[in-house]
């Protein structure tokens, strides 16, 4: 969260709510991270779409089950289109504010 603080800070609070209970994985942290972090710029970039006077909200969240770790990131943005719903997946598909971009 430190590397896009700056970013962050003029547009949307983030609230993370951590699980203690997870056990440790074998894995890429430093991969992880950087899923973590793009995920919280597009957040980002999707409340600043709306152009509000108002702080948005970003919530970081994981949790455990008996057979998987969950990380959930959610944000009040206005969400994804119906054309693009069954898009989303898509390789290399970007979106910005001003066009649907195909690499």
């Amino acid at each position: 969260m430190v590397i896009a603080s700056n970013q962050l800070k003029y547009s949307s609070n983030v609230e993370v709510n951590l699980d203690e209970n997870i056990p440790q994985i074998e894995a890429l942290g430093s991969q992880i991270n950087q899923v973590i972090l793009n995920l919280v710029i597009n957040a980002n970039h999707a409340i600043e779409s709306l152009k509000s006077e108002e702080m948005g909200k970003i919530s970081i969240k994981t949790s455990y089950s008996d057979t998987s770790i969950i990380i959930s990131v959610k944000d009040s943005g206005p969400g994804i289109s119906e054309e693009l719903e069954e898009r989303i997946f898509d390789p290399f598909l970007r979106l910005n504010q001003r066009a649907l971009v195909q690499d």
